[in-house]
């Protein structure tokens, strides 16, 4: 549990650091000579505020921490004057299916709603591919994100279908 919280926080983290400076036409970069985040993905979310609205994010990618054993898939995208941030995290770095597990597996999206987030046992995320680094990481995800509040705890919840992401595989972290 402890190193899938390290994982999708420092994925936050990346997330927030490179997400502020990008216009909407630019191409999101990581540190130096860490490559381009020029995967993409898509998702219909549904819940929370939100009527079957779909998203779709170009600055996708994804990296494997050696420290955790596990992998994040990163990115941002704009939905009308919103940007929306995504973190995807899995164990390992091989294709499989992963159950939503607060342990093991799970999904974080931040916008200026706030901060939803995947609990155990309501979704799944399918690893299709994991390419070397340069290559893709592909899958699928679906399931049931929790709104929550530090002071009030959930607040809300929301259906996430049609979940697809294929990112640009960075090199390990």
């Amino acid at each position: 549990m402890k190193n899938t919280i390290r994982l999708l926080l420092a994925g936050v983290v990346a997330v927030l650091l490179f997400s502020p400076g990008c216009k909407k036409s630019e191409t999101a970069t990581g540190p130096a000579g860490s490559g381009s985040a020029s995967g993409t993905a898509s998702f219909t979310l549904d819940g929370a505020g939100v009527s079957n609205q779909t998203f779709s994010m170009s600055n996708v990618s994804g990296f494997f921490s050696t420290n955790d054993n596990a992998t994040s898939i990163v990115g941002v995208g704009v939905s009308g004057a919103d940007t929306i941030n995504m973190v995807i995290a899995f164990p390992g770095s091989t294709t499989g299916t992963f159950q939503f597990d607060v342990s093991s597996a799970g999904m974080v999206l931040i916008n200026s709603s706030g901060i939803m987030t995947s609990g155990t046992g309501n979704g799944q995320i399918a690893v299709t591919a994991f390419g070397a680094v340069g290559g893709s990481v592909t899958g699928t995800f679906s399931g049931r994100l929790y709104e929550f509040d530090l002071s009030m705890g959930i607040v809300d919840s929301a259906q996430v279908s049609n979940g697809s992401f294929n990112a640009t595989r960075l090199p390990n972290q």
